[in-house]
């Protein structure tokens, strides 16, 4: 069993459990609820942690946090960011309106 993620936020731990179990890794949080001693013990042996069951799994599942950290993985459904053509605003690939001035994503074809 080896640690390929840590972090004090919850939902941070939950989507890289997803992203794994997606791959067919299986995992487990370690620390889960050690939060209740931090101060007794330091911060960062408090940390809830994910780690693989399976060594082989090891390389993999890194590469797949990797990912995640540096955004990658958020869009789910593959769709890339877009400029909008109106005003020049970089929108992520899930949303479909510029935040910044209403324009709708298919107007970038026309443009």
């Amino acid at each position: 069993m080896k640690r390929v993620f840590a972090s004090q936020d919850r939902a941070a731990i939950a989507i890289v459990r997803e992203l794994l179990a997606n791959e067919g890794i299986e995992t487990i949080v370690q620390n889960e609820n050690m939060s209740a001693i931090c101060g007794e013990i330091p911060f960062f042996l408090a940390m809830p942690e994910v780690c693989v069951l399976r060594d082989e799994d090891l390389a993999q599942a890194q590469a797949i946090v990797e990912r995640f950290e540096s955004g990658e993985a958020r869009d789910q459904d593959g769709k890339k960011p877009w400029r909008c053509p109106r005003c020049g605003e970089t929108i992520e690939g899930q949303f479909t309106i510029c935040w910044k001035c209403g324009t709708r994503m298919e107007a970038q074809d026309d443009a």
